[in-house]
């Protein structure tokens, strides 16, 4: 089943508080000022929405909390992406549970080892 994502699809940020953790209410009014001005849907979790940085279990809250609030205004792309394939793995699974409309992944990324 095709699902029509729109043409500006914005890579959002993730907010986070002082203390280091998530600030949903920050994450909730920045989804709806996204689209207000003008973005068709949301990335959730890429690159840009710091998820290297989120535990998983602060990932799959991130993307759960963009599906429940933005359902029905905006497609939500949710990143599922790793430099570890079996992680990639296991956050496509449980992300694809969240029921987001579209999962952004890229392939494992390059690890430089160390020159020894």
């Amino acid at each position: 089943m095709a699902v029509e994502l729109g043409a500006i699809l914005t890579a959002m940020v993730t907010p986070f508080d002082a203390r280091g953790r998530v600030d949903e209410d920050a994450m909730v009014r920045l989804m709806h000022h996204l689209v207000e001005h003008g973005s068709d849907g949301l990335v959730i979790c890429g690159t840009t929405g710091e998820a290297a940085t989120l535990n998983d279990e602060e990932h799959l809250a991130v993307i759960e909390l963009a599906v429940s609030e933005m359902k029905d205004r905006c497609p939500i792309v949710a990143g599922v992406g790793s430099n570890d394939t079996r992680h990639a793995v296991y956050l496509t699974e449980r992300a694809t549970e969240l029921r987001p409309d579209a999962l952004l992944s890229v392939n494992p990324y390059y690890n430089r080892p160390s020159p020894r």
